[in-house]
């Protein structure tokens, strides 16, 4: 009878750590320390964590993808691939085919050029115009 109990807990225990469903995240960054840092495929960092407590206690695993471009990651996310993509911008052409969460951290994006440099005074002067 104490077999079949334990056997009966052991079953219900390990139901417990189960995932309903396995979340495939996508990234194509390997080195952006301290954010993210693949080590033998194996991501590490600040964003992977912030990643892994989101879904702490939820019914989801998560598995790490590791894909050569963010175009790629995009068009995975697209075409169903793919569920997450994190550390993502939101743009207007993004939004046809992606949901965004709340900002979970505060960015700032600066550019900088060489003062020896032709004149760019605007975003618009890094592309060229035809």
């Amino acid at each position: 009878m104490l077999k079949v109990a334990f056997v009966v807990l052991l079953i219900f225990s390990c139901s417990v750590f189960a995932c309903n469903k396995t979340l495939k995240v996508g990234t194509n960054e390997r080195n952006w320390p301290p954010y993210v840092v693949a080590v033998n495929n194996n991501l590490t960092g600040v964003e992977i964590d912030v990643v892994n407590t989101i879904f702490n206690g939820s019914p989801f695993c998560l598995k790490f993808m590791l894909l050569p471009t963010s175009a790629r990651a995009f068009e995975e996310l697209k075409e169903g691939r793919i569920d997450i993509i994190f550390a993502a911008s939101k743009t207007s052409a993004r939004a046809d085919f992606a949901y965004f969460s709340d900002a979970y951290r505060d960015e700032v994006v600066r550019l900088y050029k060489y003062t020896e440099s032709p004149d760019l005074n605007n975003i618009s002067d890094f592309f060229i115009k035809i």
